[in-house]
């Protein structure tokens, strides 16, 4: 019997320039965008063939978030990082789990100057059969 393992590969601090919110304003000039991801899947056949086509591409994954902040607007923040999770689970039927972070870097709320406002789904792959 084989052993599964649950490793990670993380992209954090990732910056876009985005036209999402729910402000008119925040889809006509934009802002920037933060997003973490973390993939959880198994690394022990590229931890030792040292193989880039035995994992998956970080380098991937990050056009993949790119395509979707840079894209369509969305409304809300759960709405964009839901369609993170979806291309990330769609990528590579090796990637389990994904977790995404999505932060709004300056938030338009009246009365703040600084701070950021943010959400986070994780989603397994039977997610994709459910949605």
């Amino acid at each position: 019997m084989e052993q599964a393992y649950m490793d990670e590969i993380a992209l954090k601090g990732l910056v876009f320039f985005g036209r999402h919110g729910v402000n008119p304003e925040e889809t006509s000039l934009g802002q920037r965008f933060g997003v973490d991801v973390r993939l959880r899947l198994d690394l022990s056949r590229p931890a030792s063939t040292d193989e880039l086509a035995d994992t998956v591409s970080y380098a991937s994954v990050f056009r993949l978030v790119r395509a979707e902040v840079e894209g369509a607007p969305s409304r809300l923040l759960e709405h964009l990082a839901a369609r993170i999770l979806r291309a990330v689970l769609m990528h590579d039927p090796r990637i389990h789990t994904v977790r995404v972070r999505v932060r709004k870097l300056s938030p338009p709320i009246a009365g703040s100057t600084s701070g950021e406002a943010c959400v986070t789904l994780e989603r397994s792959r039977e997610w994709l059969g459910a949605g």
